[in-house]
């Protein structure tokens, strides 16, 4: 890959043979620039700012161009396949990029509408009457006085198994004629 030298947004020098070296770029130039000259290399998407620092006449003309912003170089010029000499520092690995942050999404908040209060009437309470209840045990079983109860309507004269003929039992019951 290679570079591009700017001047005040102009080029200056295209493709030129470079190396790293003492802390900067040492870019082979038969005119260098002045030193403390403002300059910017270029490699694709990637930028350098920097100054001339040293300059170097004659055989193997050139100048060293060191960064503005740091004192190590960044580590794109190492993929550009230049030559590597004494004394190079370069920024250190770039932290890897933090995993993506996945936000849940919020559902919709549903208010619940309150439904108006109904107030219940009471219901008026019955309280059912109990009837009396013959003091004299009795030695029916309770299907038996259940069919007791029935046969009443139908009375007979005839007294049931293990009951004692009463004065209320001898009296007949008339039925209506009619």
């Amino acid at each position: 890959m290679s570079i591009q030298v700017l001047y005040q947004s102009l080029s200056i020098a295209k493709e030129p043979r470079f190396r790293l070296q003492d802390g900067g770029l040492f870019i082979e130039l038969d005119s260098p620039m002045p030193v403390a000259t403002a300059l910017s290399v270029h490699a694709g998407e990637h930028s350098l700012q920097g100054k001339v620092r040293r300059v170097r006449e004659g055989a193997g003309a050139g100048m060293l161009v060191v960064p503005v912003e740091t004192t190590k170089l960044p580590r794109w010029l190492l993929g550009l396949g230049a030559e590597v000499g004494p004394h190079v520092e370069f920024e250190p690995e770039p932290a890897p990029p933090p995993p993506p942050v996945v936000e849940a999404k919020a559902e919709p908040v549903v208010e619940a509408k309150a439904e108006p209060v109904v107030e219940a009437k009471a219901e008026p309470v019955v309280e059912a009457k109990a009837e009396p209840v013959d003091a004299a045990p009795s030695k029916q079983t309770p299907a038996e006085a259940t069919a007791a109860g029935e046969d009443d309507d139908e009375s007979s004269d005839k007294p049931k198994a293990g009951e004692k003929k009463t004065a209320a039992k001898t009296t007949k019951k008339k039925k209506a004629r009619r």
